[in-house]
């Protein structure tokens, strides 16, 4: 009886995951203004505040900039974010949104004034506490917990910098029924967190235009999300979740797209 009752949760379980693989439609555009920064660095939804926030990698003069519901700018677009962003979430823990950045930056905390609009940052964490120059933070609210893409692997840390534990993944490429042993090369370099049980963990596969989700626990893929033609790519960076919204960002158009 354990056994049938087993089979059955593992059936149910597949089914609901296989459910939720689909393809993926257009929901919205955040144009990052003026002209600093090629690649975007992160977008993050603040949920007491209703609103976006974005940053551009590579220099810590470049913007941060909040916009509304919309994708309107609300904020004044020429603050510079004083810090070289990387990844970026919202810790409900400490209301506010911070971020890892590059290299030996270290993690910050941004301030915000009473409207929701950044106005400062304040380091909490100096150094590398990443595994590589270039890694991009996602977050773990529930569990408190920072995770990064090294190699082929998520690397946890917790908010101290301490590396806690470290989780396999097997991307399984297309029309193969063996599970790859490195992060093939179709692959962006920067995955994201949805906090979906089970899909934990996404990365964009450029080739196929697809996000594939992976089981944390397991590291095998899950949920497949197809995307449209036309959506953007990229070999690292200028990919986001927030607001159960996948973010991909134009380079050229200097514009994050939302896919739901």
């Amino acid at each position: 009886m354990k056994k049938l009752l087993s089979s059955v949760l593992m059936l149910f379980i597949a089914l609901s995951l296989n459910a939720q693989s689909r393809t993926l439609k257009k929901v919205m555009a955040i144009r990052m203004p003026g002209d600093l920064g090629r690649n975007g660095a992160s977008l993050v939804y603040h949920p007491v505040w209703k609103k976006y926030v974005a940053a551009m990698a590579g220099n810590s003069t470049y913007p941060l900039v909040s916009f509304d519901l919309k994708g309107k700018p609300v904020s004044d677009t020429s603050f510079e974010a004083g810090f070289d962003v990387r990844g970026m979430w919202y810790n409900s823990k400490i209301k506010t949104i911070q971020a890892n950045g590059y290299n030996d930056f270290g993690w910050t905390n941004f301030k915000f004034d009473s409207h929701g609009n950044p106005v400062s940052n304040e380091l909490f964490l100096a150094g590398q506490n990443q595994p590589d120059p270039q890694s991009v933070g996602l977050f773990n609210d529930k569990l408190q917990r920072v995770y990064f893409l090294k190699d082929i692997s998520i690397v946890e840390y917790n908010m101290n910098g301490d590396t806690v534990k470290t989780y396999q993944l097997y991307p399984k490429i297309v029309g193969d029924d063996n599970m790859g042993d490195g992060l093939p090369e179709e692959y962006n370099k920067t995955p994201i967190y949805t906090g979906i049980p089970k899909g934990e963990i996404g990365l964009l596969n450029n080739v196929y235009r697809q996000i594939e989700l992976f089981n944390l626990a397991t590291g095998k893929p899950t949920v497949t999300w197809k995307l449209p033609e036309d959506a953007p790519w990229n070999d690292n960076f200028n990919f986001a979740y927030a607001n159960g919204i996948v973010w991909l960002f134009d380079k050229d158009l200097r514009t994050w797209y939302g896919y739901k």
